[in-house]
């Protein structure tokens, strides 16, 4: 009987062992690691393929950049307040020039590999300063100037060093760099998940971006700082049976400065904080708290938005938008508004270009082989993401209830995110009052994936083979799906 009862012999058990923790999905380190190295190699990659400012957008970002490095820390809401900021003519030239050798159609000649790194030509710049018009970038105006300060540092340091050509470039790499470092402290933050978030942030959209002059890659990282301390703060209240304490509520409140100082329009994620439990006989004191620590954030979002945000003018010629006459409109007609986001969210080919420019930041349209692919890549890593999260399908270190104040406060913020996300697409790319709202970016959508998973209910378990075997294939599908979108870059740029 005590034979039969004896433990089974442990010779093999360390190759048992290897292979089981093989099979899970791995342990927080390793995912934060993983990231590290795989953020960086991607980035640095991104760096040398894709030319200075020839990124979605990043020639607006690089004036506002160069702005602020001239001292303008406060937009220019007008032609005359950016006047003595104005870019200099090499700066002006370095954007032309980007447009003109790299943004060329199907079968122009293009240059070869290597000379993006060739220094601006200034000699052959106009002699006339650039006007104080073209020195704005009302697209990027709308974002604080916190969130181009790296990028500021790093242009105006590679300027010194080597004029505006290694001055883009070290911009980008500084923006990389503080970019993964604080994805990684979210990482570190987080309590579960990880799988997920760093699949969502090695989406080709997300870091690409991270060496793209952007302003982006800071918001991205500020959102899941936030969410992360939320999804912590949440496990930690629900396994304690405690409310908060102090050094927590600051830790929120600074997080959500944070969120507020990179990008306002992310200003609903702040609300996640009602779905932390309320426990005790002291909840109304913990809600009180819980809402005054966004109060400082909000202060500052509202604040930058009737100071600057509601006084710059954003005309897109090609697309006839006005932002003024389409605010007016909108607060004039909601319900029309809400009816012309319903259209365009609903329309498959404006679904289709969304999910390219996921994978494919190049802006292609047409039914050609390049947009096949971007949208087969597209569907690749929305099939990553959904992996990723079954793999960590909630898995922590407590067990909670089925929570439906939780669950319906993350979907009541996911709609209103959305609608305001809509909102900024209607007034900086749509005519007023257009019958369907167009433009929207998958990347903009980024940071509702980690904000969604608040509302998954954590199972105390180690997960199994199938759940490892999801999370390490969703790596494989971003890994490919990023391959393939700089050898798309490559292609489209150089001969």
């Amino acid at each position: 009987m005590a034979a039969a009862l004896s433990p089974p012999s442990t010779a093999d058990e360390p190759e048992t062992r290897s292979r089981r923790w093989a099979l899970r999905p791995p342990g927080a380190r390793t995912w934060r690691r993983f990231y590290v190295v795989a953020a960086l190699a991607i980035g640095l990659a991104t760096l040398i393929i894709r030319p200075n400012l020839s990124g979605t957008d990043e020639f607006s970002h690089f004036a506002r950049i160069v702005t602020l490095g001239h001292g303008l820390v406060v937009p220019a809401t007008d032609d005359a307040m950016a006047r003595p900021y104005r870019l200099d003519a090499c700066e002006r030239t370095a954007i032309i020039a980007a447009f003109t050798r790299y943004h060329l159609s199907e079968g122009a000649h293009r240059p070869g590999f290597g000379e993006q790194f060739d220094a601006v030509p200034c000699g052959t710049a106009p002699t006339v300063p650039t006007s104080a018009a073209d020195s704005r970038a009302p697209n990027a105006d709308v974002n604080p100037p916190t969130v181009y300060l790296p990028t500021a540092i790093g242009y105006r340091a590679g300027t010194a060093l080597g004029g505006i050509t290694w001055g883009v470039l070290t911009a980008r790499l500084v923006q990389l760099i503080a970019a993964v470092a604080l994805t990684w402290l979210a990482l570190r933050i987080l309590p579960r998940g990880h799988g997920l978030l760093v699949t969502v942030a090695l989406l080709p959209a997300v870091v690409q971006i991270d060496a793209q002059l952007s302003a982006d890659p800071l918001s991205n990282a500020a959102a899941f700082i936030w969410i992360a301390l939320v999804l912590r703060t949440i496990d930690e209240v629900a396994g304690s049976g405690e409310p908060p304490g102090r050094r927590r509520v600051i830790e929120l409140a600074a997080a959500g400065i944070g969120l507020a100082v990179t990008k306002p329009f992310l200003a609903p994620l702040l609300l996640a904080s009602l779905a932390i439990p309320r426990v005790g006989t002291r909840a109304k004191d913990q809600l009180a708290r819980l809402t005054a620590l966004v109060l400082p954030a909000a202060v500052l979002i509202a604040g930058w938005y009737f100071l600057v945000v509601s006084r710059i003018d954003i005309v897109v010629p090609i697309r006839r938008a006005d932002s003024a006459a389409a605010s007016q409109a909108i607060l004039q007609h909601p319900m029309s508004f809400l009816a012309a986001v319903g259209r365009g969210l609903s329309d498959p080919a404006e679904l289709r270009r969304a999910l390219n420019e996921v994978v494919e930041l190049l802006l292609h349209d047409g039914p050609s082989a390049t947009a096949v692919w971007a949208t087969v890549m597209g569907i690749a890593c929305v099939v990553a993401v959904v992996a990723a999260w079954w793999g960590g399908r909630g898995a922590g270190r407590f067990t909670l209830p089925f929570d439906r104040v939780r669950v319906a406060v993350i979907a009541a913020l996911v709609v209103v995110e959305v609608v305001i996300i809509e909102y900024g697409v209607a007034i900086s790319y749509n005519a007023p009052m257009t019958d369907q709202i167009t433009g929207l970016q998958g990347r903009y959508l980024v940071p509702l994936i980690p904000l969604a998973y608040v509302a998954t209910r954590p199972r105390r378990d180690l997960g199994t083979r199938a759940q490892g075997v999801a999370s390490v294939g969703a790596i494989v599908l971003v890994v490919i799906a990023n391959v393939w979108s700089l050898g798309s870059a490559s292609a489209t740029f150089y001969a």
